[in-house]
C-alpha cells in the first residue's frame, strides 16, 4: 500500500466514524479537536473530500480501464 493510500485512508475511515458519531450521539469529535470555523477544520475537511475523489477515480481506473 503506498503511503497516499494509507493517508487517504485513514482520512476516510476517521471522517467516516466521526459522521456516525455526529448522526447517532450528536457528538462532533472533529469540531471539539479544532473547532468549527477554523482554517484546520476546512483543511481537514477538503483533505477529506480530496481523499474520497482519491478513491473514486482509482476506483473507476480499475473498473473501467482493465489491460487485457
Amino acid at each position: 500500500m503506498k503511503n497516499i493510500d494509507l493517508i487517504a485512508t485513514v482520512l476516510l475511515v476517521v471522517a467516516g466514524l466521526n459522521m456516525g458519531m455526529v448522526t447517532f450521539f450528536n457528538y462532533d469529535m472533529l469540531a471539539q479537536l479544532v473547532g468549527t470555523s477554523g482554517t484546520m477544520h476546512q483543511v481537514l475537511a477538503g483533505a477529506v473530500g480530496l481523499s474520497g475523489l482519491y478513491y473514486v477515480v482509482n476506483w473507476a481506473k480499475a473498473k473501467f480501464c482493465k489491460s487485457s
